[in-house]
């Protein structure tokens, strides 16, 4: 791909993010041939990046960190009770728009991504609010599940 493209692309998700109040900072990465961090309205953290494996897309990310109390929480559950819990969990993000993966995969969950990508040819405002809504929505409905089935969280001070 010509790099003018790329420069391109940079620099109207660069003006994109700033003109919705959203662009944190520019984090440089080997992965990626660009890579923008923000926080969304709802405090949503979000990053924009093209990696540099996808030659004509960018892909937007959340990322979801299981509080301590929380992972603690799954793991007194009993086995069947954690795979349930788990289970309907995946149920109900395979509907969404988004991708999401669970790190680690295993029994000891720690964080969800969401990620949605977008192909150069529809990258549009209107793509970029729809990625955005696509990956914060899932973000929010794990954590109001988390918080019905193990509680609100304590402060941590």
């Amino acid at each position: 791909m010509p790099q003018e493209d790329i420069e391109d692309v940079k620099r109207r998700i660069c003006e994109w993010m700033k003109g919705r109040g959203i662009f944190i900072r520019e984090i440089k990465s080997e992965e990626t041939l660009f890579k923008f961090e923000g926080r969304t309205e709802t405090q949503v953290g979000i990053v924009v990046a093209q990696p540099k494996k996808l030659f004509r897309s960018i892909v937007i990310i959340s990322k979801l960190e299981i509080h301590p109390n929380h992972q603690e929480a799954l793991g007194r559950l009993n086995s069947k009770e954690k795979a349930d819990f788990v289970w309907d969990l995946k149920k109900d993000l395979i509907f969404v728009p988004a991708t999401f993966e669970m790190e680690p995969s295993t029994d000891n969950l720690k964080s969800i991504q969401f990620a949605k990508e977008i192909s150069f040819d529809e990258l549009t405002d209107g793509r970029l609010i729809e990625a955005v809504d696509n990956v914060c929505r899932p973000l929010i409905w794990t954590a109001w599940v988390f918080v019905k089935m193990f509680g609100k969280p304590e402060e941590v001070h």
